[in-house]
């Protein structure tokens, strides 16, 4: 659907408790875009033996 409007998404895999991974993710979207327009966190947690 994005890109029938011209437009362009990545989904990135990373673990919000390492700064690493963040500073990773920001890194490959402004190699790609050269900028952060819209960011939209989805963070799942999942808890032992539920």
């Amino acid at each position: 659907m994005i890109a029938a409007k011209g437009g362009t998404a990545v989904a990135f895999k990373a673990d919000v408790s390492k700064r690493a991974d963040i500073e990773a993710m920001v890194r490959d979207a402004c190699d790609r875009w050269d900028r952060v327009d819209i960011l939209h966190n989805n963070v799942g947690v999942s808890l032992s033996g539920r």
